[in-house]
């Protein structure tokens, strides 16, 4: 077992793990594909490095890069304007 690395994370930790803010990290514990943290006590929580790793695979994918509407709008617009 590697000692350097916890099997308990920290929400910073955690954060790190997925590249990504603690803001954003905390966003995302409403996914339904992210597991819950455990209550080591009543303000103490922290999250199981396996748990993470085995939600990234439950991750949703993207398919397609999608553009948002008001941009495909636009683009269309100035090819129909004969602008490239």
């Amino acid at each position: 077992m590697n000692t350097d690395t916890p099997i308990l994370l920290t929400d910073e930790q955690s954060a790190a793990a997925f590249h990504v803010s603690k803001r954003k990290f905390h966003e995302l514990q409403s996914e339904p594909w992210m597991p819950r943290p455990v209550a080591l006590g009543p303000r103490l929580l922290r999250w199981s490095r396996t748990e993470l790793e085995a939600a990234v695979a439950r991750m949703p994918r993207q398919t397609e890069r999608t553009e948002p509407a008001e941009l495909a709008r636009a683009r269309i617009d100035r090819i129909k304007d004969g602008a490239t």
